[in-house]
Parts: structure tokens; sequence; C-alpha cells
């Protein structure tokens, strides 16, 4: 990917998950029931890297984690160990704790792979919306803010979706979730598939981030040949 491509592909990343204020420091999480956003995210890439604080990190704080940030290395496609974060968490803590750390990869989406046909995913409007209550009732009730929502359906609900969880004009970024019962039958990536289908036919790019310790989301990448093209860290 050209330095220059990675540059932006970070940078939309993050304008996708979070709401930024004029200086793009971190406000909030871009969702419908915005939570606060960390007070650092970090991504990553193969030939560059983002730092972005929030607005309750002092000045001279933040300038200590971009120097911190500036002597990490670049991303070289592993899972790192977490100890390279330790310098970054300690200049964070110096006043309030850290108390959550989110750690993990983010994807684009490649040439499309086709994945096998377990099921005929359905896009969700509101004529079929009742198909999310019983185990989707909060994306049902935000299914305008979550569309394109595309699930896979059994005995009357759907079981499996596939969701924009943060959204901008130009870009998604999905979830994803199956019930426990319905797993292990191929329709996570079967449902991101279709997500991603209905995403660019909006004109928009999809997204796809996960956590290092989240292997079921990890596998569905896989199975879609996802390209990962940063690794991202997160703290509260």
């Amino acid at each position: 990917m050209d330095p220059e491509d990675e540059t932006a592909l970070l940078e939309q990343h993050a304008d996708v998950l979070f709401a930024m204020d004029a200086t793009s420091r971190l406000t909030s999480l871009n969702e419908p029931d915005a939570e606060g956003a960390p007070r650092l995210f970090l991504a990553r890439g193969r030939t560059s890297m983002r730092i972005w604080l929030g607005t309750d990190v002092p000045r001279a704080m933040g300038d200590a984690c971009r120097a911190l940030v500036a002597d990490l290395p670049l991303w070289d496609g592993c899972e790192p160990d977490g100890s390279l974060f330790e310098p970054l968490r300690a200049a964070l803590s110096a006043e309030t704790p850290v108390t959550a750390e989110t750690r993990g990869p983010a994807f684009r989406f490649g040439p499309r792979v086709e994945v096998p046909h377990v099921a005929d995913p359905v896009i969700v409007d509101g004529a079929s919306a009742h198909l999310l209550e019983r185990f989707f009732p909060y994306t049902r009730s935000v299914l305008a803010w979550r569309a394109p929502v595309v699930g896979v359906v059994v005995d009357g609900a759907i079981v499996s979706a596939c969701y924009t969880a943060r959204h901008r004009p130009a870009a998604c970024e999905a979830g994803v979730a199956t019930e426990e019962a319905y797993r292990g039958r191929g329709f996570g990536a079967l449902v991101v598939s279709a997500w991603c289908d209905a995403v660019q036919r909006e004109g928009r790019r999809p997204l796809y981030s996960t956590t290092w310790d989240n292997e079921a989301s990890r596998a569905i990448a896989r199975t879609l040949g996802l390209i990962p093209y940063a690794d991202t860290l997160a703290l509260t």
C-alpha cells in the first residue's frame, strides 16, 4: 500500500470510530449513545502511524505520549508484546491510572472471497425489523443508525447479524454477532460478506477491526481474506 494511502486509511479509521473536536482531540465514541472516548488511541501501520488524544489529556502529557510514539517501531504484521506499550501506559497514568485497554488489528476488504452458502442472508429494513427483536433488540431500536444490517434468520428470528457499528458518509465499521447456539455454522462470515456488499453498493468503504484475543472474529477475517493494515491501541 502506498504510504499516503495508508496514512489516509489510519485517519479514516479513527474518524469512523470517534467524534473529535476541531483540533482532532477525541471527545466520544461515534455511536448513538455516545460514551466517552479513550484518552489515547494509537494506530500503527506498516509505513506510518498516528496517535489521537482525548480532550482531558493535559498538553504536557500529550507531548510526552507523542514523543514515546515517535520511538515505537512500525507494525510488522504480528501481534505485539504488550510490554511494547508500557512507557505509554506509564506516561498516561502519571495523574490518572489507566482503567481500560483494548488492542487489536484493523482490516480492509480486498477482492471478494466466496464463502459457503450456508443460508440466505437478508437485509433488514423497517418491514422486517421485528426479526431482530428476540436476539438483537438494541440493533432494532437504532436500526436507522446501524443500517445496513444483514442477518441470517432461523425459526423466525435473526440469529447472526452484521451491522454498521459506527459510520461516516464515506466509510462504515462492521459489528458482527452470532447467538451462541448458532455458532460454528459459517453464519458470521456469510453476514459480514453480505454486509460488505451492501456498504459498497452505497459507495462507502467497509472497515473491520477486532481485538487480538477475539479468535472468532479474527477467524472471520481470515475466512474472508481481509487485509490487515494496522495494529491499534486504546487506553482509557
